[in-house]
């Protein structure tokens, strides 16, 4: 049904990548954008949502007009939508310039979207680059902001996804990720109190 609405066919061989907005050169839009020519289109789906800028909205539309059924760009989702397709993406596309949002991140890990992003702000406290020697981690980290730097996460999520018993250790561990709002009030408490 999710993917009825944003006009894609269901291909459960290829998975759903989805990039959230802003759509901006700070949330990393451009350098995805730039990325694009290199990823292997046919062996995945894009859902770009989020507010972009003309300029922005017109190179998504390019992009969406060349990949036929690949890419799609939806503004702003109502909060129901966006919490279905975090439910239904297979990973959640982080590349920001500076510093991702955090709360996106952490509903991605606790759906089950593994994060392929930058190693910066907030994805880099949260999320553990996977190991599929030890099958420890939660999702794929880069550091350099350029293309060949996303592509190669992208590309060893994609390998990951390709390997079904890998991919449910990382969705596993993702989704067992604990991040409770005690402990950090009570650490909140101790250092307002002196202690």
């Amino acid at each position: 049904a999710l993917l009825g609405r944003l006009e894609l066919r269901a291909r459960p061989d290829v998975p759903l990548l989805v990039m959230p907005g802003p759509l901006d050169e700070d949330r990393g839009a451009e350098l995805l954008l730039e990325t694009l020519p290199r990823l292997p289109l046919d062996r995945m789906q894009m859902v770009f949502w989020g507010d972009a800028s003309p300029e922005m909205a017109e190179r998504l539309r390019e992009a969406q007009n060349n990949t036929s059924g690949v890419i799609v760009h939806r503004p702003m989702l109502d909060t129901e939508t966006t919490h279905n397709l975090l439910a239904g993406a297979d990973a959640v596309l982080l590349p920001a310039q500076h510093e991702p949002s955090g709360l996106l991140l952490l509903k991605a890990l606790r759906y089950g979207a593994v994060p392929v992003g930058r190693g910066v702000g907030a994805f880099k406290e949260a999320v553990v680059d996977f190991d599929r020697a030890s099958r420890t981690g939660t999702g794929f980290c880069f550091e350099q902001w350029e293309p060949q730097a996303l592509d190669a996460a992208v590309q060893r999520f994609l390998e990951v996804f390709r390997k079904p018993e890998l991919m449910q250790s990382l969705v596993r561990n993702a989704m067992a990720q604990q991040y409770p709002w005690r402990q950090s009030a009570l650490l909140y408490k101790k250092i307002y109190e002196g202690s």
